[in-house]
């Protein structure tokens, strides 16, 4: 697996970024399921706390994005 330039030098943060994205866009996949799961159900309260969930994790790993390609931004060029 390659990574971005962004993800690589992110990895002297304090957490690992690439384990988190990865593990959060399981979970919008896994909420994406579910709310079909409650579509079909006529669950309406299931599938209105899916998108909810499928939403924040979505918005924590574009949150993440941004702030790496900012990062990326500011950081000096090599050469």
């Amino acid at each position: 697996m390659s990574m971005q330039p962004q993800i690589a030098q992110a990895r002297s943060s304090s957490i690992d970024v690439e384990a988190f994205m990865f593990e959060q866009l399981g979970f919008v996949a896994m909420h994406a399921g579910m709310a079909q799961t409650y579509i079909e159900a006529g669950d309406t309260p299931g599938l209105n706390y899916s998108l909810k969930s499928l939403t924040a994790r979505v918005r924590a790993v574009v949150g993440l994005m941004n702030d790496l390609q900012a990062r990326s931004m500011e950081a000096p060029a090599h050469g």
